[in-house]
């Protein structure tokens, strides 16, 4: 049994299609503090991590991430008395599982899928695709300049031992 699982019961239980909880709220359904990872948009975003079937299982997801406040707002995959992709209630529908990224090219910026149904991307997705963007600009600025520091470190080295060695040589000729 999951340690995450009292919050999987809690959203199953939930009556209404959203759930804006504190973080402090959500301790208190886990019953223990949540990591301080958990301050970071990457805890909440994906499916990969033990802690997301969380919400991903019971059909939820995070729709916004309100760190400054400590909040999350959930969202239901699919809305409780609306249908799903599969045509079934919303309640009795299983999240679909995603398919393979296709592959990307190191200078297409990243960007993280619309929400489901072709609606607008929460916004915790904009953010961190936003974020990723940025480090990959800035990673591809470093490298040139670390190059030339690097560069620039040989030619000084080079231009002491240069130096060195004619000062040893004082007034004799270069041979």
């Amino acid at each position: 049994m999951s340690k995450y699982k009292p919050l999987s019961q809690r959203l199953e239980s939930h009556g209404a299609d959203e759930w804006r909880a504190s973080f402090a709220e959500i301790e208190e359904v886990l019953g223990f503090p949540l990591p301080k990872s958990a301050a970071s948009q990457s805890w909440w975003m994906g499916t990969e991590k033990p802690h997301h079937a969380a919400w991903t299982a019971p059909g939820w997801r995070v729709v916004e991430l309100d760190r400054e406040g400590g909040s999350v707002l959930f969202g239901r995959a699919a809305p409780k008395g609306g249908k799903g992709k599969s045509g079934k209630s919303g309640k009795s529908a299983k999240p679909a599982k995603a398919a393979a990224p296709a592959p990307v090219s190191a200078d297409a910026p990243l960007a993280a899928p619309a929400a489901e149904g072709g609606g607008s991307q929460p916004e915790v997705l904009r953010q961190a695709a936003e974020a990723a963007s940025k480090d990959v600009k800035l990673r591809k600025m470093a490298m040139p300049a670390a190059i030339a520091g690097g560069a620039a470190a040989v030619l000084a080295g080079a231009a002491a031992v240069i130096a060195g060695f004619l000062a040893k040589r004082k007034g004799e000729p270069w041979r």
